[in-house]
């Protein structure tokens, strides 16, 4: 296999083992602010940190305003890596009019002279408009191919512009000369912004994804498809003070897109979009269960019918909650098994009459408030219960344990699945938050519909010793 050249996007290298081809000529394309000079810097700086130095050639934008805005774009100083020699920004704006040997001998001299790895072009298209003649744009592209590439070994990273309304990209020449042709595109899904980059061709690669999401938040950063890590050296989850009137979610990041937390008597949906598998809707629910049981406070679950009891206990488990707490503050309600062993943990519903069963929920619940363990959290799976007793019961019941919430100043956590959209108008109304759980491009993202917030990409953050989210805003 060819060397590779990391870009240090973790989520693209992922998708191209490794890196460009070294030696490559990759065009990045695209309509104006969907993010070609970020990448193309974040190839460079990558480049710089790795001692590999790399020339950024700008004939759009003014060397002063570039270093300004990408040193704040990425959060380092692109002064620096000029001064030790690892990077050079050329400012070429002013040599648009020149003719193509001029051109063609500056940058070349420029890589030649430090002895560049990496080189960056933004962009050929605003350089090439300066040509009056076509033929001079094809000696251009030539001169940059055939010296550039291929004889001084220079990965090369050409910016193209993709106008609003265009499907051609620059003057139409530039992907049939590269090596690897990358899309980027801002667009909306579900009525938010989003991004996405497209792996059209690269040479001698096989590709593990074509379409991958992405954002700007902190320069560029690729969204992968979600990936399960394994938890090593397990850890206790640490509490996070619950901020007044409200609870917190267990997680900072959360906590903030919802304003602090959750307020406290309030009743929480999540809608779960096909695809999201119960291990990536629970990462955001785990933690606000964990914080519950390490203020002593109790949990009352109502799973899927596909959710084992001991499978609930070993996620609640996971955040370090001792065996004995767990005994002591969680009950799970489950239609009553035959033989089944006694469990402090377990209620069992006769699943006949939907008021009997609630009644045995609610005396839990008084139990467990009489002896100090409130208030409570109750996590209910909506569709388990409209399927057992039906639809119109299953929401009068909730609607009854909502008011309950409310004056008990605890929090309901509904949890539905995309099967039953007949249950989702009644349940959007009930809730003070409602939340949606998607997947794109193999990428887990969140979405508040109430709150209206943007798209965040749901990763698995595993540094603690327990399964936590990550959210990356899509910007």
């Amino acid at each position: 296999m060819d060397r590779r050249v990391p870009t240090g996007i973790e989520g693209l290298d992922g998708a191209i083992e490794g890196g460009f081809p070294e030696g490559s000529l990759i065009v990045v394309a695209g309509n104006p602010g969907t993010g070609k000079t970020s990448l193309a810097a974040k190839f460079l700086l990558t480049g710089a940190e790795l001692g590999e130095p790399g020339v950024y050639i700008s004939f759009a934008e003014r060397r002063q305003a570039l270093l300004e805005n990408l040193s704040r774009q990425f959060g380092r100083s692109l002064w620096k890596f000029e001064e030790e020699g690892r990077l050079r920004i050329l400012d070429m704006a002013t040599m648009k009019g020149e003719a193509v040997p001029e051109i063609s001998e500056a940058i070349i001299n420029e890589v030649q002279a430090m002895g560049a790895k990496r080189l960056a072009i933004d962009s050929f298209t605003a350089m090439a408009q300066a040509f009056k003649e076509p033929i001079d744009v094809r000696a251009m592209l030539h001169s940059i191919f055939s010296k550039l590439v291929s004889q001084l070994g220079c990965t090369t990273v050409l910016v193209s512009e993709v106008p609003f309304g265009s499907e051609r990209i620059g003057w139409g020449l530039e992907e049939f000369v590269a090596d690897g042709l990358i899309i980027l595109r801002r667009m909306r899904l579900e009525d938010r912004p989003f991004r996405e980059l497209e792996i059209v061709k690269l040479r001698g690669t096989k590709l593990t994804q074509e379409k991958i999401a992405f954002t700007l938040e902190g320069g560029f950063q690729a969204v992968p498809a979600f990936r399960e890590r394994p938890i090593e050296g397990p850890g206790r989850f640490q509490p996070i003070p619950d901020p007044p009137g409200k609870f917190s979610s267990g997680c900072a990041e959360l906590d903030r897109i919802l304003g602090g937390g959750y307020e406290r008597g309030s009743t929480v949906l999540f809608e779960i979009e096909p695809w999201i598998s119960t291990r990536q809707h629970q990462l955001l629910i785990s933690p606000t269960i964990w914080n519950f049981l390490s203020q002593g406070r109790a949990l009352i679950m109502v799973p899927s019918p596909s959710v084992d009891p001991s499978l609930a206990k070993g996620w609640i488990s996971e955040g370090g909650i001792p065996e004995a707490e767990i005994g002591a503050l969680i009950r799970i309600c489950i239609q009553r098994e035959v033989g089944a062993q006694a469990d402090p943990c377990i209620l069992q519903m006769e699943g006949r009459d939907i008021w009997e069963d609630y009644r045995k929920c609610l005396d839990a619940a008084e139990g467990l408030t009489k002896e100090g363990h409130g208030p409570i959290l109750s996590v209910i799976e909506v569709v388990s219960l409209a399927n057992r007793y039906g639809s119109d019961r299953a929401i009068n019941v909730l609607g009854i344990e909502a008011t309950k919430t409310r004056m008990g100043r605890g929090l309901m956590i509904l949890l539905l699945k995309p099967c039953r959209e007949d249950l989702r108008g009644n349940l959007g109304a009930m809730a003070n938050v409602h939340l949606r759980i998607m997947r794109e491009h193999g990428a887990v993202l969140l979405r508040g519909i109430k709150p209206r917030t943007h798209l965040f990409a749901i990763e698995m953050d595993v540094s603690k010793g327990y399964p936590m989210p990550k959210l990356i805003p899509i910007s």
